[in-house]
């Protein structure tokens, strides 16, 4: 058997574990699963390759599937701000299948999504809900970890945060509350990017 969709969805029904038998919960998860094979890992992947690993610059590329990626982790933001995980109220297939693309995004891309990820703090919420599962914990060291944050990756972020608590500041006097909600869900996503950050440096 090939295919991670294929390989996760035989498992779960072999087992009778992540994947409701039947019904609406069970089409939910089957739904971010797909979802997730079919665009967020394709086009992470591709900008992986066009922001890091290409020998020539390609611009046009980059900006392409930067967009796209913003776009879809828009789309996973706004899902998991309504429901736990991506297929409903429980754990399931969907969010393994989302997890190590969106963690590759959160360690290794956050330079060039920087922005994205401040204003999805959701995001930031379910990988640290899953990451801490203790089989997720186990399966992220197949294969080890090359390397692990940097000290001034760490202080780079601690940097953004008193930053945007000092933007937070100046937003307090009337007639900037929907400005200040904003810079609040900007300062709780980097907090929860540091927190995660700081994890992965002591283990």
């Amino acid at each position: 058997m090939f295919e991670s969709g294929a390989i996760l969805t035989y498992q779960a029904e072999k087992t009778g574990r992540f994947l409701a038998p039947s019904g609406a919960a069970r089409y939910a998860s089957m739904e971010w699963l797909h979802w997730s094979i079919g665009g967020l890992g394709p086009m992470v992947g591709q900008l992986n390759f066009f922001s890091l690993r290409s020998p020539g610059k390609a611009p046009l590329a980059t900006d392409r599937f930067t967009r796209e990626a913003d776009r879809l982790l828009g789309v996973m933001d706004r899902r998991l701000s309504d429901c736990s995980f991506l297929g409903g109220s429980n754990y399931s297939i969907a969010d393994m299948a989302a997890y190590t693309w969106t963690f590759f995004v959160s360690t290794r891309l956050d330079h060039v999504l920087a922005d994205c990820l401040a204003s999805k703090p959701a995001i930031y919420r379910w990988l640290k809900v899953v990451g801490d599962r203790p089989a997720v914990r186990r399966g992220m060291l197949v294969p080890q970890l090359d390397e692990v944050p940097s000290l001034e990756t760490i202080a780079s972020l601690k940097q953004r945060i008193r930053v945007a608590e000092e933007e937070l500041d100046a937003l307090r006097a009337p007639g900037q509350e929907e400005f200040y909600m904003q810079a609040c869900s900007t300062v709780e996503a980097l907090e929860l990017q540091l927190e995660e950050r700081l994890r992965q440096a002591v283990t």
